[in-house]
């Protein structure tokens, strides 16, 4: 018996013997074959699973067509499913252990990184050896007894030497991927990956509360009769708002069913878990490391904001974004000011924006400052942003008084 289960605690799961012929079709539903999940007390060994299914409800369409495929070739498959009851594991023990994965990880990938380059500069230099006991610029004697065997010498020595390459860079494959697995928990904890990912959690808490307060959609009118007979089919609580005869048009109110209520309910709780542990994160990056989280109060048009290495002039400040200015070759540039992003084709001359949140934000400059420090990006004729006024010019009745004392 093949069993997929569900929970909150361990994700979705097969537990069981699972036959070779029944692998391609785990695997088309996305789960992957695993040695080292922990056995169930009542279902068996675990040899497969679904990633990132921990804490999140059951992808219930995909594991159904999943089990129907098993049943209809010929492995007796059932499904076990419970979104509701909340896991043991706190979140930050969950934290805890993703991140000595990671390091687990890292360790493990340097190791056969370290095993491939050894490998593959062994089989190199025994080619090196090889070719350095040959006569110098030796060629191959085409009507010698030794040719044939020289040529098969020859190619061996060249697959051998494409092994090794191949080794080489095999290892530097994973050597990038120990780095990656060893920097994953700093990148994870960043302050930008903590504020953008409170800013992810917020929007699904708010799209999980729309969800338990239902939703209304307009239904075309027939009859009367026949409304109420759809209506019926849709869980207890759903209910008709109005009906317009004339437009043969009914607004209905659909709510969920019990199952999906409960379901999300769990899920609300898990996700207000999750949020006060970043905010206490968060809070932390600014009390000990003197994290700066940068919002709406931080800006006024006419500043520089850093993002990265580069400086952009704010065009317009937002509630989640900031609005700034844009350049076609701002891979060129340490800053970027409204000139530079100055439209000369259209006929409107517009400014080229975009939008910048406020977590990729690193610093800040006042139009001052950013003077001050980029000269060269400011021509002597631009307008002044600290005062709003141009710099004194040779135009006017200053270039008369000059042309006069020229004369």
């Amino acid at each position: 018996m093949i069993i997929i289960s569900h929970t909150l605690e361990t994700g979705t799961v097969v537990y069981g013997t699972v036959p070779e012929d029944a692998e391609p079709l785990l695997r088309t539903a996305g789960l992957r074959r695993s040695g080292r999940l922990p056995d169930h007390p009542a279902f068996g060994p675990a040899s497969w699973y679904l990633r990132s299914t921990r804490r999140r409800p059951a992808h219930r369409v995909e594991l159904e067509r999943c089990a129907a495929a098993l049943r209809a070739a010929g492995h007796p498959a059932r499904l076990d499913i419970d979104d509701v009851t909340l896991p043991t594991t706190t979140f930050a023990e969950l934290e805890r252990q993703r991140h000595e994965r990671a390091a687990d990880r890292a360790a493990r990938l340097a190791d056969r990184a370290e095993t491939a380059t050894a490998r593959g500069q062994d089989l190199i230099d025994q080619v090196a050896r090889e070719r350095h006991r040959m006569p110098p610029d030796q060629p191959l004697l085409v009507d010698h007894p030794s040719y044939n065997r020289e040529v098969r010498a020859q190619e061996r020595r060249l697959a051998k030497e494409k092994r090794g390459r191949q080794r080489l860079e095999q290892g530097r494959e994973l050597a990038r991927r120990s780095r990656a697995a060893a920097g994953f928990p700093s990148h994870r904890t960043s302050l930008p990956a903590a504020l953008a990912r409170l800013t992810e959690l917020g929007a699904d808490v708010r799209r999980r509360h729309r969800f338990l307060a239902g939703r209304d959609e307009t239904w075309p009118l027939t009859d009367a009769a026949g409304l109420y007979d759809r209506l019926d089919e849709h869980p207890d609580g759903s209910r008709v708002l109005w009906l317009d005869f004339s437009a043969n048009r009914a607004r209905v109110h659909l709510t969920a069913d019990a199952r999906e209520q409960a379901a999300t309910e769990s899920q609300l709780v898990l996700l207000d878990e999750e949020i006060r542990y970043w905010q206490t994160h968060v809070a932390h990056l600014e009390r000990e490391q003197h994290a700066k989280v940068w919002g709406p109060g931080d800006f006024t048009a006419g500043d520089f904001v850093q993002t990265g290495d580069r400086f952009h002039e704010v065009v317009r400040v937002n509630t989640k974004t900031l609005t700034v200015a844009n350049a076609l070759d701002n891979h060129l540039r340490s800053i970027v000011t409204k000139a530079d992003a100055l439209d000369t084709f259209a006929a409107t001359r517009k400014v080229r924006t975009g939008r910048l949140p406020y977590t990729r934000v690193n610093g800040r400059l006042s139009p001052a400052k950013a003077r001050d420090r980029f000269p060269d990006a400011f021509p002597p004729d631009a307008p002044d942003k600290t005062t709003g006024t141009a710099p004194e010019t040779a135009s006017g009745a200053a270039f008369f008084a000059r042309d006069e004392d020229a004369a």
